[in-house]
């Protein structure tokens, strides 16, 4: 059984809603589950219920209320001496996982990936608007701010500055008078080298903040602003910031950058060509982006734009970023949408230049950005953004003589050949994925065997923690990517005892129909298409079961293949 109240108030059985009854049972309901495991006297209820004022038959209204629950619902409540008790020991409460997340990842180097999945609980506003309990559920919604809060000082620690700007608006939008929120969104921007940005957002809230409340922003938010105008570096990012993934040398890529090379010279069409590079996390698309721009420097004579999204830029932004690359003085650039593409397309069509766009997620944050012919687009993105008109070359995991031949670049080839099957079985733990190759040889002390390292990797439990921080994080962070009911799906899927499944066994698993979910899953590359179904590829596996085994501490009942 499940009770949720981080959001609407549901029960669920089974993977079947129960049936609540009204207003009254719901408010009781909540008022038990906010006090788990203590009893609530009967006066206490019936306060929460009427107020002041309640009727004469208030016992016994609360009597039925839980009766009925018990019942109907099958709430196990206990009645003693002192009133009811909700008892937890068999129940799955979003408010008790909740406070378990958070407060175990006070313990962790990193407290990320748990405030994440903490406040990936809430479905919207504690306790689904139950009046009477306004207060508490007024509590409630200031812990997960705070939370919140807590989880962007550390993604902020972390350097994850551009990552988090799309985020952060979206939270300013919804608390527009948070200080402290607002304070994040500038300093990230800040970070992010958007200091016009970032003093924008100021002003906004300073003008906000007069016009509802008639008070000025506090003086920690002052004293940011005046830092921000001094351009104080000490509020560039930290030095100590946790592990970052490696990037992987090129190797075994050779036929990809010759076929990028040739689409992106090709001059035929009526405007720019446009290549999209796309791989899961790790394959080495930036490095890969990296040879392009200096192998194909003859054909492009004006040079190379690049540009780098986060979740926040759009395209009006973005063309700003590009004219201003390309010398634009920035009180020359129009606000106006219509005039800022105008200008891009006349400044295009007189040059010839390479557009690199990196991190794409989705095709509308492409179009308007396309240069007249002459010049070319690379575009790299974890999805394969498949409405635009563009050629896509798609990088996969390394093969077993890449990743040996990765390996002898990086550990030099005597090495290598000193200890082949040692190599091969590196390669093999490490998927074959060129980030988790360079972390692992990046953890091989100096003189120490190949064959020490590779034994260390085939435990499975502890391969994760054996490559570093900065992979899991690469690979969690491609996680979230998905929408949050492929998610859920992809934790139930990582318990199974093989990576390889069928449609059909994903959807007895979920007891729904699977396809939307696994289809949204392969888009996010955390699922490779099989011939006759699907592969779960092995890392990702790890960092879902982890996930997984964290919401689900007992034991799950899994469907048997067929």
């Amino acid at each position: 059984m499940r009770i949720r109240i981080l959001g609407d108030v549901e029960v669920e059985q089974d993977g079947r809603l129960m049936p609540l009854g009204g207003p009254r049972q719901t408010t009781v309901l909540c008022a038990l589950a906010l006090n788990r495991g203590r009893a609530v006297p009967v006066d206490r209820l019936t306060q929460i219920v009427w107020g002041d004022q309640p009727p004469s038959t208030a016992r016994t209204q609360i009597q039925i209320c839980v009766s009925k629950l018990r019942r109907v619902v099958g709430v196990p409540i206990e009645s003693n001496q002192v009133g009811y008790t909700l008892h937890v020991d068999h129940l799955d409460l979003d408010l008790a996982q909740f406070e378990s997340l958070v407060t175990r990842s006070q313990a962790q180097p990193s407290p990320i990936p748990l405030l994440r999945q903490a406040l990936e609980l809430w479905r919207g506003p504690a306790l689904g608007g139950v009046e009477a309990l306004r207060p508490q559920a007024t509590r409630l919604d200031e812990l997960r701010l705070r939370t919140t809060v807590r989880l962007m000082d550390a993604e902020l620690a972390e350097g994850r500055h551009r990552e988090l700007i799309g985020e952060l608006r979206e939270l300013t939008h919804r608390h527009p008078l948070h200080e402290s929120l607002h304070g994040r969104l500038m300093l990230a921007l800040f970070r992010a080298q958007r200091q016009a940005d970032a003093l924008d957002t100021f002003r906004t809230l300073q003008s906000t903040l007069s016009r509802d409340l008639g008070v000025e922003p506090g003086a920690e938010l002052r004293e940011l602003h005046q830092r921000m105008l001094r351009r104080d570096r000490t509020l560039a990012p930290g030095r100590a910031v946790p592990e970052q993934p490696p990037r992987p040398p090129l190797v075994g890529r050779g036929a990809a950058i010759m076929r990028v090379g040739t689409l992106l010279r090709a001059q035929h069409r009526r405007s720019a060509p446009i290549v999209i590079v796309s791989g899961a996390a790790g394959t080495g698309k930036t490095a890969l982006a990296d040879e392009i721009s200096r192998s194909t420097g003859d054909a492009f004579t004006d040079g190379v734009l690049r540009l780098t999204f986060d979740a926040d830029l759009h395209a009006h932004h973005a063309l700003g970023l590009l004219l201003e690359q390309t010398s634009v003085p920035a009180q020359e650039i129009p606000v106006e949408p219509r005039l800022r593409r105008e200008l891009w397309h006349r400044i295009s069509g007189r040059r010839r230049f390479l557009l690199i766009l990196e991190d794409v997620r989705m095709e509308s944050q492409v179009r308007p950005l396309v240069p007249a012919a002459g010049s070319a687009v690379l575009v790299t993105s974890r999805r394969r953004l498949t409405a635009l008109d563009a050629d896509l070359v798609e990088l996969s995991t390394l093969d077993l003589d890449e990743g040996v031949a990765l390996l002898g670049s990086l550990l030099g080839s005597r090495r290598v050949t000193a200890e082949p099957e040692a190599a091969r079985t590196i390669v093999t733990r490490c998927a074959g994925l060129p980030v988790a190759l360079v972390a692992a040889c990046r953890r091989l002390p100096a003189g120490r065997s190949l064959t020490r390292l590779a034994d260390r990797l085939s435990d499975e439990g502890a391969l994760l923690d054996e490559l570093g921080d900065g992979v899991r994080r690469l690979i969690t962070e491609t996680v979230f990517t998905a929408p949050p009911a492929a998610r859920r799906a992809l934790r139930l899927l990582s318990l199974r005892g093989r990576q390889e499944f069928t449609e059909r066994e994903a959807s007895m698993l979920l007891r729904e129909c699977a396809e939307p979910l696994l289809e949204s899953l392969v888009d996010a590359r955390l699922l490779e298409v099989l011939a006759d179904g699907y592969r779960i590829p092995p890392l990702v596996r790890l960092v879902a079961r982890e996930f997984a085994l964290e919401n689900a501490p007992r034991p799950v009942s899994l469907p048997v293949s067929v």
